[in-house]
């Protein structure tokens, strides 16, 4: 049987917004979904366990899902992965943390679209690797949500 992979869930920032580490355990390479805040906490996650973010993924752009993605970015050199329809919303991170009485940088340049993330992201398919397999961000799957572009993140292991 094959172990399954590393998943790490924990609250970040004054929102809680919930940041997961997923990893494949014997790779060691990451996926961070929705690095909220708190940069240096989800550093020392990867770090704990010896992990290397490949991809920052994000399912919508609200502050409490992305004030960390600039400074884990910088840390780690991961492409930042976000819907396009999301974008706007995004660049405004400054004036959305202003709303709450927060303040934050201008964030990271998400990467370039890419035709789809399981055909392009490092973690999949790899010998010897569990492989991320369903990440699929080119179409991605709409989330019931107050935000249109909200993305629900399926990952599924191939075998």
């Amino acid at each position: 049987m094959t172990a399954g992979p590393l998943i790490d869930t924990f609250p970040v920032g004054p929102l809680q917004c919930n940041c997961t580490v997923l990893a494949d355990p014997r790779t060691r390479e990451a996926i961070v979904i929705d690095p909220g805040d708190e940069a240096e906490r989800i550093l020392r996650a990867l770090e704990s366990e010896k992990l290397s973010a490949v991809a920052l993924l994000h399912t919508h752009a609200h502050l409490d899902h992305i004030t960390a993605s600039r400074a884990v970015k910088e840390a780690t050199g991961a492409p930042i992965r976000l819907h396009p329809g999301d974008r706007p919303l995004y660049d405004a991170l400054p004036e959305q943390a202003a709303f709450f009485g927060l303040r934050a940088d201008a964030p990271a340049q998400p990467s370039p679209a890419t035709p789809t993330v399981t055909s392009s992201h490092p973690v999949r398919n790899r010998p010897g690797s569990q492989g991320f397999s369903a990440v699929d961000w080119a179409k991605p799957r709409a989330s019931p949500s107050t935000n249109p572009a909200a993305t629900t993140i399926a990952i599924a292991l191939s075998n």
